[in-house]
């Protein structure tokens, strides 16, 4: 949570307001701000946010850090941390992390979710490659930078799949290299079922990018499965170490059910 603002003037906790009981695990808690009122509660305000750990919080803004937490001068948030919420993947804006090996958010390891809030697998390894790849502070897992721009779409732009059919689900993937130099990428499709449970993956490996040069293919994807609402998700890296430079997220209703 960052960049988050409490406007009532007297407010506290402009990241997160405790009025009962809260605990944070590997979560980013800094650089928000309260309305009225100096830095010292503009993340953590209320009652007191117990830490299980793999933390970065604010420093000195209300948030008190456990012996596994990690914290930042709130004002370098922005610079040193994360990057403006924009596209990164997914289905929503996100704060990308940076990708610097300085960046307290990085690897702090604890527990995390199997995937991150775009979808991409968690944990990826960080800038210190060669080490066991560790959980990141936050939502959003940093796997690498964004080399790729990538956009997934029903090929027919009506992603709606008949109940009974044969269960598959033509897309067009369309990514751009944004490194500044030829790249050679895989290009993979994963699908989710309603449950979260990932039921199908389709690769084609060892495409050449080359700078800006926009790239096309067509895969498709297998749904296999209860009626309900699936996801599709297409990713752009390589396939087999799991780093992944871009990345795009399509919602399939199949049999016409949400």
């Amino acid at each position: 949570m960052t960049d988050n603002y409490a406007s009532f003037f007297g407010e506290t906790g402009g990241g997160l307001y405790n009025s009962g009981e809260a605990t944070a695990r590997n979560t980013l808690l800094a650089g928000n701000r309260a309305n009225g009122l100096n830095q010292f509660t503009a993340d953590c305000g209320g009652n007191p946010v117990t830490s299980e750990g793999g933390n970065v919080f604010g420093t000195g803004t209300g948030c008190a850090p456990g012996s596994s937490d990690r914290t930042v001068d709130p004002f370098e948030v922005a610079t040193a941390v994360v990057l403006p919420l924009a596209d990164y993947g997914g289905l929503t804006p996100t704060n990308a992390l940076r990708w610097a090996g300085s960046n307290p958010a990085l690897d702090i390891g604890g527990s995390c979710p199997a995937v991150d809030q775009r979808g991409l697998p968690a944990p990826l390894d960080g800038p210190d490659a060669g080490t066991v790849a560790s959980c990141d502070a936050g939502s959003v897992e940093a796997g690498a930078p964004v080399n790729a721009r990538v956009n997934v779409a029903a090929q027919d732009e009506i992603a709606l799949v008949p109940f009974g059919g044969d269960n598959t689900l033509t897309v067009t993937i369309r990514a751009r290299n944004v490194s500044g130099k030829p790249q050679t990428y895989d290009l993979w499709t994963t699908t989710t079922a309603p449950d979260g449970s990932v039921v199908a993956t389709q690769v084609q490996r060892d495409i050449t990018f080359e700078p800006e040069q926009p790239r096309q293919r067509a895969i498709t994807a297998q749904l296999p499965g209860a009626a309900g609402l699936y996801r599709i998700d297409a990713f752009v890296g390589d396939y087999d170490s799991g780093v992944v430079v871009g990345s795009d997220a399509l919602p399939v209703s199949k049999n016409g059910q949400a």
